[in-house]
């Protein structure tokens, strides 16, 4: 039996052979591109994830901070400044004291009892001077207790401005640069104010009403840049 080829079938075979080559050779191309590509996907949508995560975890880390920081610095601000009422006040109703001894002297046993509990003098020491004023030299005892009510009310005072300016000094961080500036300068006025009191003792000072205006312009200032600090919306250093 003789086989016989035709030339034309076996190119067509060629043709077909080679079209499947090709079309497999495609598709694997694209299996493999198809596979590559969602694989990669996979990882950039993973990737993004732990983005997103990240990105969220320090955002509600950073709002929490916030909201801890703004209630510490309005807690802390509030606190300042009541301490520096107390302290500024007391500095200047040492100020307003008249330390007269004529008139101490003329004051009945009752009356000077009742003014030297209003100085919270001690106990002690409120009895020893109303004995010694019914038979002693009222003069002499009204310098004393001069003396005596001049002592403890600085001592007051600068117990309220110390307990003032250790606190403003632990939480500066809160405060901002002009709160922070405005409460050094009102730091100089006070302890200058309890320096000259302390030196001069208890010699009228002739500038009483500039002191006092003074002190007063600074608190209207603090009393303003706080106000306005705690207010809705100011967040300017905590940006």
């Amino acid at each position: 039996m003789t086989v016989t080829w035709d030339w034309s079938d076996i190119v067509i075979t060629s043709a077909v052979v080679l079209t499947i080559i090709w079309a497999a050779i495609k598709y694997y191309v694209k299996s493999y591109v198809n596979n590559y590509f969602i694989k990669q996907l996979e990882n950039h949508k993973h990737d993004l994830q732990k983005i997103m995560e990240s990105m969220r975890f320090d955002f509600q880390r950073k709002t929490q901070d916030f909201i801890l920081f703004t209630n510490r610095k309005h807690e802390k601000y509030a606190l300042i400044y009541d301490l520096y009422l107390r302290a500024e006040g007391k500095v200047r109703g040492i100020l307003k004291i008249e330390f007269n001894v004529k008139k101490i002297s003329q004051l009945e046993l009752h009356q000077l009892e009742a003014y030297l509990k209003r100085h919270k003098l001690p106990e002690n020491k409120v009895e020893n001077i109303l004995i010694d004023w019914v038979q002693g030299d009222k003069g002499k005892i009204s310098s004393e207790i001069i003396n005596l009510v001049l002592e403890v009310e600085l001592s007051r005072s600068r117990e309220l401005f110390n307990n003032a300016k250790n606190e403003f000094l632990l939480n500066r961080i809160y405060l901002s640069s002009d709160v922070t500036s405005l409460i050094y300068e009102l730091n100089k006025q006070l302890n200058n104010i309890l320096f000259a009191i302390d030196f001069f003792s208890n010699n009228k000072f002739q500038n009483t009403d500039e002191i006092h205006e003074d002190i007063m312009k600074s608190m209207i200032e603090l009393t303003r840049m706080m106000k306005q600090e705690l207010g809705v919306g100011y967040y300017e250093d905590v940006k």
